[in-house]
């Protein structure tokens, strides 16, 4: 496999699942989920935004009910973020949430 595409597997897909999850609580009219993907030279940026209800989490904790079996999302990218020299930041205005995650040394597919 090629270097860091199961990284970026994992903290893309958690992350958009997390994003979806969240919309699922706006009103259908106003939910959105936008992603984008830069890949040059070996750096990959990755960005998820997506609407969400006006409460602000700040913390970043896991707001389900079940907290003991989730609420490691944010520590599992930060985890592929380090082992792969990035950078990551977490936004929350409240109605609206960005995950900005940037990669290197990845290797591109062939």
């Amino acid at each position: 496999m090629k270097k860091g595409r199961q990284a970026v597997k994992h903290t893309s897909s958690n992350s958009y699942k997390n994003a979806v999850e969240v919309c699922s609580y706006v009103l259908e009219e106003q939910r959105f989920v936008r992603l984008e993907n830069k890949y040059q030279s070996g750096k990959l940026l990755l960005i998820i935004t997506n609407s969400k209800t006006g409460e602000r989490n700040e913390s970043l904790k896991t707001t389900k009910r079940n907290s003991n079996c989730h609420g490691y999302g944010v520590q599992s990218v930060r985890r592929v973020v380090e082992k792969y020299n990035g950078t990551v930041s977490f936004t929350d205005e409240g109605e609206v949430f960005e995950a900005s995650v940037m990669l290197y040394g990845i290797e591109a597919k062939e």
